[in-house]
């Protein structure tokens, strides 16, 4: 009995001692709690001392030669490009890069079909410009060069679209396992590769001659192929847009209505090759203006040109030269390569006119000199020598600014019973040519221009004198 009490006595003990410590321990925790007492960290410390060390700093750094943008201009299925930069390792330490292209811009269709080639001489890619990125490099000065193709499958739909890009050359230290470690040295240059117009409008006859030959005798359009590749235009469209209504044409081989067929007969456009389209309206095109377009198969629409109209019959708008040149205003080539005019009709030219002073103005056609009298007639081929009405001019002057050597019939008028006695030097410091008119009671008459045989024309004058003898031949 005394046993079991005792045990229970000493469990009790037990008991209440645990009670209490959990008392304590709740008590702390609410106070850490409450007051934000955080956890204390005590550490060890020691020194130590080493001597003899070197600390050495260095520079990584990569240059280009050249980082100017690059661009192909204008590039046709099937043509190609190339450049080439340098790449040189410009800093203290031992570098390893890698190149890569990155696709610029919002629309990269055009990118899809352009193919590249890359090669530093270990090394080579071939494929698309976006899957570019060589592998790891050491840096030397070493040469890459860029191959671009345009691929002849390009469709219609990138045509006149550019695929814009960026070279990347990015550099890290040679003794570090990838990019991603270390410091590096990125160099940057711009691309663009522009894929140009196969097929464009190339010349319009609006206003045609009934006369010329054919084609050129009715409306036309025509195209030209840039590539070098042939297509076939079959289901493409031709469109007129008179006001606000747009008329397209069905190129077809098969007349009928509002169709365009090839004055060929065939619907494939050779490479660097022309195709004329005679319209199933021979009116559709407006002679006062009108704007025509090109629709590929899928009704992309692929070149337009709007003409004023106006002018004369027989002249075409037409670039030149074919496919990529300005429009200017030939006579029409229907099929053949667009030329500027060099048959075109003369515009007489009036020439310089003297006047007696030796500046401008008015002087009479010396080429043919005609008045009217039955009784005397001379026929010349001479040098007419025009004298007017004014004051005299120098011989030199009258000589070399108004002579012409032609044949002419001159028919000279005399007045009535004023015979004229052959003219006699006169001397003059400077040589002239008077012309010396009497004033009767009738109208005055132009005094008619003296021509002498000899090759050296003198001065001369016109003298009045009483008639002693029948006026001599002219």
């Amino acid at each position: 009995m005394m046993t079991v009490k005792y045990k229970n006595k000493y469990l009790s003990c037990i008991q209440k001692q645990l009670y209490k410590f959990a008392v304590v321990l709740v008590v702390v925790s609410m106070l850490f709690d409450t007051l934000g007492i955080n956890q204390t960290f005590a550490y060890f410390s020691d020194t130590a001392i080493s001597t003899g060390n070197t600390f050495t700093t260095g520079t990584l750094a990569i240059s280009l030669d050249n980082t100017n943008t690059f661009s192909s201009g204008l590039l046709y299925p099937t043509d190609s490009t190339s450049t080439g930069m340098d790449i040189s390792n410009t800093g203290s330490l031992d570098s390893q890069y890698e190149a890569s292209t990155t696709l610029i811009g919002s629309d990269n269709s055009a990118c899809d079909y352009i193919t590249m080639t890359a090669t530093n001489g270990t090394y080579t890619y071939t494929g698309l410009i976006k899957d570019f990125t060589s592998s790891a490099t050491t840096t030397t000065n070493a040469t890459w060069n860029y191959n671009f193709t345009v691929s002849p499958t390009a469709p219609p739909s990138v045509w006149g679209k550019t695929c814009y890009f960026n070279w990347s050359y990015t550099a890290w230290q040679s003794n570090l396992s990838d990019v991603s470690s270390g410091f590096t040295s990125i160099k940057e240059k711009s691309g663009s590769i522009r894929i140009g117009k196969a097929v464009v409008l190339n010349e319009i006859l609006y206003n045609p001659k009934s006369t010329d030959p054919a084609p050129a005798n009715k409306e036309f359009i025509e195209l030209y192929n840039n590539s070098n590749v042939s297509f076939d235009l079959a289901g493409w469209q031709v469109s007129e847009i008179s006001g606000v209504t747009e008329q397209k044409y069905t190129i077809t081989t098969t007349s009928g209505s509002n169709t365009a067929v090839p004055y060929s007969g065939s619907t494939i456009i050779p490479a660097k090759g022309w195709m004329t389209l005679i319209l199933s309206d021979s009116t559709a095109l407006n002679n006062t203006g009108d704007t025509v377009r090109l629709y590929d198969a899928s009704s992309n629409k692929l070149d337009e040109y709007a003409y004023a109209g106006g002018k004369p019959a027989g002249f075409s708008e037409a670039r030149i030269p074919d496919g990529v040149g300005a429009w200017v205003d030939p006579l029409p080539t229907p099929g053949g390569p667009n030329e500027i005019m060099e048959n075109a009709p003369e515009v007489p030219v009036v020439p310089d006119q003297v006047s007696s002073d030796g500046g401008s103005g008015a002087v009479p056609d010396i080429s043919v000199a005609t008045t009217t009298n039955s009784d005397v007639t001379a026929t010349t081929t001479e040098p007419l020598v025009a004298v007017p009405d004014s004051t005299a001019s120098t011989t030199e002057n009258m000589v070399n600014d108004i002579t012409a050597t032609t044949t002419a019939s001159t028919t000279v008028q005399m007045p009535p019973d004023e015979p004229i006695v052959k003219p006699v030097p006169v001397p003059e410091p400077a040589p002239v040519i008077e012309s010396v008119v009497s004033e009767p009671a009738e109208p005055v008459i132009e005094s008619a221009p003296i021509v002498e045989p000899e090759p050296v024309i003198e001065p001369t004058s016109i003298v009045e004198t009483p008639a002693t003898e029948p006026p001599p031949a002219i």
